[in-house]
C-alpha cells in the first residue's frame, strides 16, 4: 500500500464504525450505547465490562476518552491512509480499555474478527472493489485485510456490510434469517427514489 502506518481495526470493532457511518451515530452516540449496555449487564457480562471500564468514574473516563479518540481518528483518516482489519490483534478500542484482559483471551472473539474480515471482502466485491479487497487479504495464522480508508468507509458503510459480519454464519438457517428480518425492521434498507 503505502509508507504510511495502518490504521488497525479489530474485525470485530467493525460494527461500532458501521453505526456511525451507515446508522449516522455521533462518535459521542456509540459511546453511550456501550455505557447503556454496560448498565444493563448481567452477571455474566459484568467482568467484561470491568475490563473495559475498570470500577472508577476515573477508569470510565479514561476508557471513554480513549475510544472517542479511536473512533474520531478513523473518521479523520484521509483516504489514503491503509487501514487493516485484523483478528487476534489489539486495535485502538482494545488498547483504550481499563484492563484488557478480554481482548486477548484464545478464541474470545476470533470468529467474530474472520466473520467481519470475509464480510467486508464480500460486500467489497459487491461493491465492485475486487483487486482492493483480494490484494490487500492475508492469510497465515491469522487472517488480515488492507484496503485504503476510502474504501474501508464505502464498505463499513454499506447497507449490507452488517448483517453479513454479524449475523454468525454458524447459526441455523432459520435464526439466520429471523435475525435478518429483525436487523430489517430495526434498519430498513434506504429506498432508491429517496437517495439514501
Amino acid at each position: 500500500m503505502s509508507e504510511v502506518e495502518p490504521f488497525i481495526v479489530r474485525g470485530h470493532h467493525a460494527k461500532n464504525l458501521w453505526s456511525i457511518l451507515y446508522r449516522g451515530k455521533t462518535v459521542d452516540g456509540v459511546i453511550d450505547d456501550l455505557s447503556g449496555e454496560a448498565g444493563k449487564a448481567n452477571d455474566d457480562r459484568t467482568d467484561y465490562f470491568i475490563d473495559i471500564y475498570g470500577t472508577t468514574p476515573e477508569t470510565t473516563q479514561q476508557f471513554n476518552t480513549g475510544y472517542r479518540e479511536y473512533l474520531q481518528t478513523f473518521l479523520e483518516l484521509q483516504d489514503d491512509t491503509p487501514v487493516r482489519f485484523v483478528e487476534k490483534q489489539r486495535d485502538g478500542i482494545c488498547k483504550a480499555c481499563v484492563i484488557g484482559a478480554h481482548c486477548m483471551r484464545p478464541n474470545e472473539y476470533e470468529a467474530g474478527d474472520r466473520w467481519a474480515i470475509d464480510a467486508i471482502r464480500s460486500v467489497g466485491k459487491d461493491l465492485g472493489l475486487n483487486e482492493l479487497v483480494d490484494n490487500g487479504y492475508s492469510q497465515s495464522d491469522t487472517v488480515s485485510l488492507e484496503i485504503p480508508a476510502w474504501a474501508a468507509k464505502q464498505i463499513i458503510g454499506n447497507y449490507d456490510f452488517f448483517p453479513s459480519a454479524f449475523i454468525p454464519p454458524i447459526w441455523p438457517a432459520e435464526k439466520q434469517m429471523r435475525a435478518r428480518a429483525l436487523m430489517a425492521r430495526l434498519y430498513p434498507r434506504p429506498s432508491i427514489e429517496s437517495g439514501s
